[in-house]
């Protein structure tokens, strides 16, 4: 996942999309070079999510958040479920990294009740 700057991503995320609607998976980084991300998050309303995080840096954790790595999910083919993909995704990055910005375990919001998270040994299910 490639690493841009956070004033820069939003011109890399509508040249991706095509200004389509998709949800996103993002870890958001303190430099270029960090190995794990502080903050990793979900959005289905990206061009405002990561926004947000820019204008309150300081309120996530100590750390200076500047560089964003984040992948998108469509919907392709069968599968017109981005929003549950993306939710899988982050709950993956969420157990691989455990980012110090990260207070709980994603809850899933918008995504259908009973949804359980993907990672063996895990037993959240959404609410």
């Amino acid at each position: 996942m490639a690493r841009i700057r956070l004033d820069e991503w939003m011109v890399d995320y509508r040249r991706k999309t095509g200004g389509r609607v998709a949800s996103m998976t993002y870890r958001l980084y303190g430099t270029r070079t960090s190995r794990d991300p502080h903050y990793i998050g979900r959005s289905d309303s990206p061009t405002t999510r990561i926004s947000k995080h820019k204008a309150n840096n300081g309120d996530c954790c100590e750390h200076h958040l500047v560089y964003v790595g984040y992948k998108i999910h469509k919907n392709t083919g069968r599968n017109r479920d981005r929003k549950k993909k993306a939710f899988r995704a982050e709950c993956r990055d969420y157990h691989k990294f455990t980012p110090p910005c990260n207070l709980k375990h994603p809850d899933g919001r918008g995504i259908p009740r009973g949804t359980r998270c993907p990672v063996q040994g895990c037993n959240h299910t959404c609410q």
